[in-house]
């Protein structure tokens, strides 16, 4: 199964053969999954994932993981320090070659909605884009050290039993996606 790692159940769609992919843990939806791109690469056994589409966003972030990322059919680079933002619908998938490293993160609508992020606080970003241009976000190391601050205290949260378990993973996330947004080139 494609990303059977995160608990994700597929669909097959027989009118465009592209993969839909809802984010479940077993038969239950869940909101925010974070893992690492060895994990996942690991959980697959090295085989790439098909083309797919699914209903919550996706943050892809490479540390060394190199290959390809094809979103909604234009093909980029996966290079060392570069960050993919993928909407949902958009058609995507990831080659990598063997052992990356990096960050996946998935959160539905739902997810922003239970820690009050506003919708329009997405659209308004220049990041995440239902377009013909999604290019990665290359990222300085001065970027790297305060993004890193981020995502390892959403890990730190998401491993956690706290009751504010997805308030503080909301938290950081913002943060991450508005230091991300200050620094990307693309128009809004």
């Amino acid at each position: 199964m494609v990303w059977s790692i995160f608990g994700i159940e597929s669909l097959h769609n027989m009118k465009d053969k592209i993969i839909s992919l809802d984010l479940k843990d077993g038969e239950l939806p869940v909101s925010f999954v974070i893992k690492t791109m060895e994990a996942i690469d690991i959980a697959l056994g090295g085989i790439s994932d098909l083309p797919h589409r699914h209903n919550y966003f996706t943050i892809i972030w490479s540390f060394t993981a190199t290959g390809r990322h094809v979103i909604d059919f234009k093909e980029y680079a996966i290079e060392p320090g570069q960050i993919f933002f993928v909407s949902p619908g958009q058609v995507h998938q990831v080659v990598t070659d063997p052992k990356p490293t990096g960050l996946v993160m998935l959160f539905s609508c739902d997810f922003l909605q239970k820690n009050s992020i506003r919708e329009d606080f997405i659209s308004n970003l220049r990041l995440f884009r239902n377009s013909d241009e999604t290019p990665p976000l290359p990222i300085t190391s001065a970027m790297f050290v305060k993004l890193k601050m981020y995502t390892d205290g959403i890990f730190e949260a998401f491993q956690s039993e706290s009751e504010w378990k997805l308030d503080t993973i909301g938290a950081f996330l913002r943060l991450f996606l508005i230091e991300c947004n200050g620094h990307c080139s693309l128009n809004p």
